[in-house]
């Protein structure tokens, strides 16, 4: 192929994996530029589609700090590039060595993330919401090839995609590799072509990281056994991904009839999930950690594999996990959470001691607003008065239906009708204790607190947490849940109490 053929046929290729963004006229688009060819052959092919496209550039280029004067000769070469092409950027800094200090991270890993993090606050600065990264097809047959190693799954094997959305801290961008379906020749013959003279990192021809090792030693040995050895990892992530894009289409009924999203953390239905093909479960919590963290980085199929043997074990146990989440399994709930959220999410706060109510009136207690009224004969007649109750789950019961939202400050309330004479005006509010037990509406006898809490699937991590009212005659009320049968509102009644519990939700959920 000539020059102008080896031109055409790459900016040709990135035109087409540009028009798949369906970008707006006049969008921002950061270009992560390093100075060698993949990226150098990225960049002039974007800037010299600029118009045609009808898109904006800011450069971007992040010196890791780790390679001295090389790195710093890299990043004014880089700078240097922007500036004849007139492209506005962003040069960074960040020292690496001081950050692998207190950080357990692989170097490649830490340099990986520190970079993404640069590029989504670079974007976020200059109103972008894609950037474009130099990942060739030959990045993509060394990615495919180290998941197998790792043994990873479809997803895994299905490599690099051409559009990523991925959260970076609070950023949520997207990820665009024009160059996928480019060779590392043909970018090297693009810079040729038009004299561009990349710079060279010499990091990357020292077997001293795997992604290195294995592109120096491993696949040179493939291709002795097959010369297009990369073809056929690239062939496989073709096949890999046309199985994720089918679990995908089954993934986006199931994510709605098995999965509740409640106060930043992800509740699945342990019983539906142990209906699903073991595929479509590893995809299923793939697919969940990726919409909790933004990003699968540190999971692997070992991961996948131990949370599907929680899903069949004792309940009770937990799983942590990279990432900062902890897979918890309650009943017939899993939950898939913050390391801290038993610490601070749940939408009771806490509650000590016992506490005599003002009735009628109003009491405090901690962050609870506690408010009882006494009713008359003729309210009660005009209002629907409740004769059945039900038993919520963290699946079915949406605390959020409950709020007031005003300027970003959800309340909670509860409230509920009792019988005047049968309750009468000596009420506290504690929480529970371990002998506690009461008669439920609409049971005959009694039942251990602790088993109510259990049949009505009251997470674990919640139960110490909810309020009880009582009197002499015992509880009253699971606040939220269910009132006791000797306490609800009669016929013969011509007066009743109303109690009505409100508090404020933290900001943390």
């Amino acid at each position: 192929m000539t020059d102008d053929g080896n031109v055409l046929y790459l900016e040709q290729c990135v035109e087409k994996n540009i028009d798949k963004i369906c970008l707006e006229p006049g969008s921002t688009l950061v270009v992560a530029v390093s100075g060698g060819p993949d990226s150098l052959a990225m960049l002039y092919s974007i800037f010299s589609l600029r118009n045609v496209l009808g898109i904006k550039l800011h450069g971007a280029h992040l010196d890791h700090g780790i390679r001295g004067e090389r790195s710093e000769r890299d990043a004014d070469f880089v700078k240097t590039v922007f500036d004849s092409l007139k492209i506005p950027s962003t040069i960074g800094y960040c020292d690496l060595q001081k950050l692998q200090s207190g950080e357990r991270l692989p170097t490649e890993q830490l340099a990986r993330e520190a970079r993404y993090k640069f590029l989504a606050t670079t974007a976020v600065d200059h109103g972008a919401k894609t950037v474009l990264l130099g990942h060739t097809s030959d990045d993509q047959a060394e990615t495919i090839l180290m998941h197998i190693m790792r043994g990873s799954g479809v997803t895994g094997l299905s490599g690099i995609k051409l559009i990523t959305e991925r959260k970076i801290g609070n950023v949520q961008i997207n990820l665009v590799r024009p160059l996928i379906n480019i060779s590392r020749m043909e970018t090297l013959e693009y810079c040729k072509a038009l004299k561009l003279k990349p710079v060279h990192d010499e990091t990357n021809s020292l077997p001293i990281y795997d992604r290195n090792r294995l592109r120096i030693e491993l696949l040179p040995m493939l291709e002795k056994f097959n010369p297009k050895v990369k073809d056929s990892l690239i062939r496989l992530s073709y096949n890999a991904d046309q199985i994720r894009q089918h679990l995908d289409t089954d993934l986006n009924k199931i994510w709605q009839d098995t999965v509740k999203q409640q106060f930043g953390q992800i509740f699945f239905d342990v019983n539906s999930i142990q209906s699903l093909s073991n595929a479509m479960q590893t995809h299923l919590l793939r697919h969940a950690i990726e919409v909790k963290n933004g990003t699968l980085n540190g999971i692997y199929q070992s991961h996948i594999d131990s949370m599907i043997k929680l899903i069949y074990g004792r309940r009770g146990r937990t799983l942590d996990l990279p990432g900062n989440l902890r897979l918890l399994i309650e009943r017939d709930i899993l939950a898939l959470v913050d390391s801290e959220y038993d610490a601070y999410h749940c939408p009771f706060p806490s509650l000590e001691g016992i506490h005599k109510l003002s009735v009628p009136g109003k009491t405090t207690v901690g962050q609870w607003d506690i408010t009882v009224n006494i009713i008359n004969q003729q309210k009660i007649q005009n209002s629907e008065r409740k004769v059945t109750s039900t038993t919520p789950n963290i699946l079915t019961y949406d605390i959020s239906n409950e709020f007031n939202d005003c300027n970003s400050r959800k309340e909670v309330h509860f409230s509920e009708l009792f019988s005047y004479s049968n309750l009468g005006t000596k009420l506290y509010v504690r929480n529970r204790n371990d002998s506690d037990s009461f008669q439920p509406l609409g049971m005959n006898g009694n039942k251990s607190i602790q088993d109510f809490m259990v049949d009505s699937k009251i997470p674990k991590w919640w139960r110490s947490k909810i309020p009880l009212v009582t009197n002499t005659s015992g509880i009253a009320w699971v606040v939220g849940w269910r009132i006791s049968e000797w306490a609800k509102v009669l016929e013969k009644d011509t007066r009743c109490i109303e109690i009505c519990f409100a508090t404020t939700l933290p900001n943390s959920i």
